[in-house]
């Protein structure tokens, strides 16, 4: 199993439990607080970095990109989120 920040099992968390949302929606932050541009670019970032590792497949469209989660980013998201959903935090 391949380790992951924080951040990228947050992103995989999201994407497992709202499927085929756009960017913007999973990439909000937990809390309920404005992001920066410095935070959105490094969601941004973190969603390549899982595109190349092969847990992320994208879907280009005219008002955005679509992040979707591939056969084995299913495999460790569901791992995530049996262990978030047990404890109810992060």
């Amino acid at each position: 199993m391949t380790h992951l920040q924080k951040q990228a099992k947050i992103i995989l968390y999201r994407l497992a439990k709202q499927m085929n949302q756009k960017f913007c929606h999973i990439g909000s932050c937990v809390e309920n607080r404005s992001r920066t541009e410095s935070e959105k670019n490094s969601d941004k970032q973190t969603l390549i970095r899982l595109k190349k590792k092969g847990l992320v497949g994208m879907t280009e469209y005219t008002d955005g990109n679509i992040y979707y989660l591939t056969d084995e980013g299913e495999k460790m998201a569901k791992s995530i989120v049996e262990e978030i959903d047990e404890y109810k935090r992060w």
